[in-house]
């Protein structure tokens, strides 16, 4: 059975100690963490560099493709399992 999920509207948070940004999606009705790494989005988005603007620019440029991926990895995990998007997947 398909699952129902749906990405929250907010901005996305920059994690400094991880090179990353966290934004959340909805999966059935429960909240599941997402990430995008700096390293992922300068090698499929062409992100300018891993500095917060550049991976904030980045996201927002990019975001249906993002949440495309994230969507992608959400079907195949187990339930509420984090995603993280990063090189080498």
């Amino acid at each position: 059975m398909p699952k129902r999920i749906e990405f929250v509207e907010d901005a996305p948070s920059y994690e400094f100690g991880r090179d990353s940004l966290r934004f959340r999606a909805v999966v059935d009705g429960k909240e599941v963490k997402c990430r995008v790494t700096g390293e992922w989005l300068m090698q499929v988005c062409r992100s300018s560099g891993m500095s917060r603007e550049a991976m904030l620019t980045a996201y927002a440029a990019n975001k249906a493709k993002i949440q495309t991926a994230a969507r992608k990895l959400i079907e195949q995990l187990p339930e509420g399992q984090e995603v993280i998007l990063r090189t080498g997947r």
